[in-house]
């Protein structure tokens, strides 16, 4: 017990009426223990010295250390903690009356009051508002640097986290694995470097299953001064590690519940080896993970917490001196005995000299020479490693106190695997009543104690305290490991351009810019569904809209388009153009057929085109789209295109075919003389199965589809279109397309999204007449593009970047795409976002990927991050990893105005429409000779 505590600072009152006036006395204190200890010759512990004088602070009265101005009345206390005592949802409410206090009456009685709760729990959480308060740079005005709690409240701590080992990695012996931890300790230990804080620094390694997640989570607790330190001996070592600072620190202990904790001890002196690694054939650290998995995941928690101090080589000095007494022939007791540690150890001693008399042994009868070989083999053992000073508890926490009971009991018993039967083993000390309250605290505030001191080699406590190896990681569910790697942002990315996400690495942030040139080499994404890619492009379209930038986005889902359209600024409300075919009240045209008269070519163009997507429509058909459909389909569509017109729509393309008189119109029309001469020698005359009359059927079928269905026919029949794509791109409008397949279904969606593409391809190459001047770029987003681009898509990779047309296209899995269309997409796309992937496209990205990251861990991505692969300035960059952007959320109100407004300015009634249609399918043409 701690001696009387004495104040002596001259006459009158010598109780303290200030904090400052208490500290100072305790640095007097602090700093007299130290010069005596110093002058005796003996190396004083400066932590030992200032627990000891703060246990005698807190073991007498504070009436009779505090002035009345300055202590909390007894009433004070009860009325706080009576108001305290608050159901679980009132949790905060205990929180604001503690931080109260601590602002009024300072640190020390807030703790008070804390410790008063009798609640582990609350304790837990003050813990943690203490932390994040001091760590914002705030000042408790009794809480001075450098004395115990300033160290405690001033430690940084980080969730550490894994990603799984690679194959290579997981055939490696344990040994192997599990030595690389103690050089990370040892790196560590230079955080007690500084003299005047020797024994004061220290660190923590926890394991911890809380209340607020159901993972097993590891954690480390460093000095806030000492975290580059901690980050670089973690990173030079561990490289695929992660350490994710953690400001609201966890808690196991439940809110009215039982909690049991114990800490550890040696049954034997501490020179004594525990079992290390290289006696076990399997990792330790399984059997110590597996009892945390038994805990439930709601209402119990626990943790394994080991606080780690380097505390200078005072041990190892101490047991170099008891083994060459026992290579002398000493026993082990004695030798013990005759090397005292520390000034208790010499008085000890010396009472004993004082009180027993050595028998000294007969010169005259010969003495029987002792070696204890097994005792020198085990300090051997202890010395290989240096020897920190350890603390270790254990904590559970439980709605009864059986079953908290239950889960330390099976803690406990996993730390039995370590028992050397020619050395030590671990045994475990429980607390009961208030002494559990005090434990809790150290626990909580991560206090380390001279009482629970363990020598213990950095071999040993690697040994079962160790990051996961494959053994763990593999038979343990729920470990929270780091589903992938990370890497650094390269330094020659752009500062400006369309931010597409931040790199996050080693606690530096960068911000990743994708640059206005290197956007018209295109960007690919990639990754399954949920994992973020859509959030990403919403992010680019509203960066781009906001910089008045001209975009069209094609939304397969049509939910996405509802964001963009709630965010549109109110200046650029009048630039959006929102197409949505299943509006049948307001209806917009879309001509496939339609095309620039002063680009002839465009005719080819138009035919090739409408070829290709009726080509990928029905391809699961290959056999009803052969060389003789090819042939009168392309001739009725060039037949169709001669003469505008009378006519130049889908609708048309059937009339020619079935309709004799009309098609005479249209050849009495066309200046084409290979179509005239295929209509007039070829297909009236064909006989047979080649005869027009038989050949028809197997054309006209694939659009009756369409010109029959009554939201398509409106659409499609239309002469002229609503919008025209060259004055879309031109005036940096905002086409916003929703192909929702709900009222449209698969087949209509997907031709009018591959029209739409073929017409914006089409209307970017017909700006080669504007090459000279400065053409604004147009920026095309579609999502799920697999199902709406034809080979055409190839064209636009490779050509339309000189037309200032840039492509961003996102999918799921590359199985989704043709061989030529895959082929061109890596062949021709210079910067690639990829999310979250399957197995066989995890490995074959993998290659765009290496050497930075690994299929591996393109499988583990998270949500709302993903690995880039940038052009900057022109350049391929190497592969980095972001965290994306959530989108902003705008109003919904907006939005429906918007549609309104774009419909009544682009839309026309449905009835009008159908009545144009019919009035011209119905129209008789005169035959021009």
């Amino acid at each position: 017990m701690a001696e009387p505590f004495e104040v002596s600072r001259g006459h009158g009152d010598t109780r303290f009426s200030s904090p400052s006036e208490e500290l100072q006395y305790l640095r007097a204190q602090v700093a007299e223990k130290e010069r005596q200890l110093r002058e005796r010759g003996f190396e004083p512990e400066k932590h030992s010295i200032v627990y000891e004088e703060i246990q005698k602070i807190k073991e007498t009265p504070v009436h009779e250390i505090l002035h009345e101005s300055h202590q909390l009345s007894e009433s004070e206390i009860s009325s706080v903690v009576e108001s305290l005592n608050l159901p679980h949802d009132k949790d905060d409410d205990a929180m604001e009356e503690l931080f109260g206090i601590l602002q009024e009456k300072g640190l020390r009685n807030s703790l008070l009051v804390a410790e008063r709760l009798m609640s582990p729990h609350i304790e837990d959480d003050f813990h943690r508002l203490l932390v994040q308060y001091v760590a914002r740079g705030n000042q408790i005005f009794d809480l001075k640097e450098n004395a115990p709690m300033w160290n405690v409240l001033h430690m940084t701590l980080f969730e550490i986290t894994l990603p799984d080992p690679t194959k290579e990695e997981s055939t490696k012996p344990l040994k192997d694995v599990v030595s690389k931890m103690e050089q990370f300790y040892l790196g560590m230990f230079s955080i007690d470097s500084e003299l005047k804080n020797r024994g004061d620094r220290y660190f923590t390694l926890e394991i911890a299953v809380s209340g607020e997640r159901e993972d097993i989570a590891f954690y480390m607790a460093v000095p806030s001064d000492k975290e580059d330190l901690f980050e670089k001996q973690l990173l030079s070592i561990f490289p695929k590690a992660r350490a994710h600072h953690v400001p609201a620190d966890y808690n196991v202990f439940l809110y009215g519940g039982a909690s049991e904790i114990s800490y550890a001890t040696y049954a034997n002196d501490a020179i004594l080896p525990l079992k290390d690694y290289r006696d076990f054939e399997h990792d330790p650290l399984s059997v110590l993970i597996n009892a945390l998995t038994k805990i439930e995941a709601v209402g119990e928690g626990a943790a394994i917490q080991f606080i780690i101090n380097p505390i200078g080589r005072m041990y190892e000095k101490r047991y170099h001196k008891v083994l060459s007494k026992l290579e002398k022939g000493s026993t082990l007791s004695k030798a013990l005995l005759d090397t005292p540690l520390g000034i208790k150890g010499e008085v000890f001693k010396t009472m004993c000299n004082l009180l027993y008399t050595e028998k000294k042994p007969n010169p005259d009868i010969p003495q029987k020479e002792f070696i204890d070989e097994k005792s020198i083999e085990q300090v051997q053992r202890k010395l290989e490693t240096p020897i920190p000073s350890i603390n270790i508890r254990l904590v559970a926490s439980a709605k009864t106190p059986e079953r908290a009971h239950t889960i330390l009991t099976d803690i406990e018993s996993s730390f039995n695997q370590l028992y050397n039967t020619n050395g030590n083993r671990l045994r475990f000390e429980r607390v009961t009543k208030k002494a559990l309250f005090g434990l809790a605290k150290q626990f909580t505030f991560r206090e380390y104690s001279s009482k629970q001191v363990l020598p213990m080699s950095v071999r040993e406590l690697t040994t079962i305290m160790h990051f996961p190896t494959h053994a763990v990681s593999s038979s343990t569910p729920q470990l929270h490991r780091a589903r992938a790697a990370e890497a650094p942002a390269p330094i020659g990315l752009p500062r400006e351009g369309t931010l597409l996400g931040i790199n996050d690495f080693r606690g530096i942030e960068t911000k990743a810019y994708l640059g206005a040139e290197d956007r018209l080499r295109h960007l690919y994404i990639i990754g399954q569904t949920g994992t973020g890619k859509t959030a990403f492009m919403k992010n680019m379209i509203q960066q781009d809209i906001e910089n008045g930038s001209g975009i069209c986005y094609i939304d397969p889902h049509g939910s996405d388009i509802e964001d963009i359209l709630s965010n549109i600024p109110d200046e650029r409300i009048k630039d959006v153009i929102y197409f949505d075919p299943s509006n049948t009240e307001r209806v917009m045209g879309l001509n496939m057929l339609e095309y620039d008269s002063r680009f002839p070519e465009q005719k080819t163009f138009v035919i090739n085109e409408l070829f290709s997507i009726f080509h990928k429509l029905y391809s699961e058909t290959p056999e009803s789209m052969g060389p003789a459909f090819e042939q009168y389909f392309r001739n009725a569509t060039a037949l169709v295109l001669e003469d505008p017109s009378t006519g130049s729509t889908l609708l048309d393309i059937s009339r020619v075919l079935v309709d004799p008189t009309y098609r005479e119109v249209k050849l009495s029309r066309s200046r084409n003389p290979v179509v005239n001469q295929f209509w007039n020698e070829i297909a009236t005359k064909a006989q047979g199965e080649a005869s027009l009359q038989n050949i028809v059927p197997y054309i006209t079928n694939k659009f009756d589809i369409f010109t029959a269905n009554d939201i398509m026919r409106p659409i499609i029949a239309q002469q002229q279109s609503s919008f025209r794509l060259r004055e879309v791109m031109d005036s940096k409008k905002i086409l916003l397309v929703n192909l929702s397949k709900g009222r449209l279904g698969d087949i209509n969606a997907n031709l009018l999204g591959m029209v739409l593409v073929g017409k914006i391809l089409m209307a970017a190459l017909s700006r080669v007449d504007a090459l000279a001047s400065d053409l604004p770029p147009f920026y095309l987003y579609i999502d799920e593009f697999q199902n709406i681009t034809t080979n055409s898509i190839s064209a636009i990779l490779s050509e339309a970047r000189k037309y200032k047309l840039s492509l961003t296209i996102a999918h799921q899995y590359i199985a989704q795409l043709d061989e030529s269309i895959r082929n061109s997409v890596f062949g021709n796309v210079g910067s690639m976002a990829i999310f979250r992937t399957g197995t066989d496209d995890a490995e074959f990205l993998e290659s765009q990927m290496r050497p930075v990251f690994e299929a591996q861990d393109i499988m583990n991505i998270e949500n709302r991050h993903a690995y880039l692969r940038l052009l900057a300035h022109g350049t391929p960059q190497k592969p980095f990893s972001i965290r994306t952007l959530a989108p902003k959320k705008g109003s919904a109100e907006k939005g429906q105005t918007i549609k309104q407004l774009s419909s009544l300015t682009y839309g026309k009634p449905l009835a009008e429409v159908e009545q144009s249609i019919r009035v011209r399918y119905g129209a008789k043409f005169s035959v021009q000779k």
